[in-house]
């Protein structure tokens, strides 16, 4: 599943889910790619819980980067917010 938005030269990446059975298999990569390749001369971005490790990896793996913390971004439990960026030069 891909949910995401497009304003002002951006993909603003909301969600993106890999159904358990399938996940370790590069299908979110695949589908990174397939955003990418849709808007090539768009940034991307997201927003994550400082806590979540393993979408911080993932979105290394993919060619973001963090740019900035949020703090108090997220609430229940509180966290800071990590923003993350892949610029469309780095799309090529």
């Amino acid at each position: 599943y891909l949910a995401y938005t497009i304003k002002k030269g951006r993909v603003s990446l909301w969600t993106l889910t890999v159904s358990p059975q399938f996940r370790l298999q590069g299908l979110g990569a695949k589908m990174i790619r397939w955003l990418a390749a849709q808007y090539d001369t768009y940034d991307m971005a997201t927003t994550l819980r400082e806590s979540d490790l393993a979408c911080q990896i993932f979105l290394r793996q993919t060619n973001f980067m963090c740019t900035k913390v949020l703090k108090d971004t997220f609430s229940s439990p509180e966290e800071d917010g990590y923003f993350f960026t892949r610029l469309a030069d780095s799309l090529r």
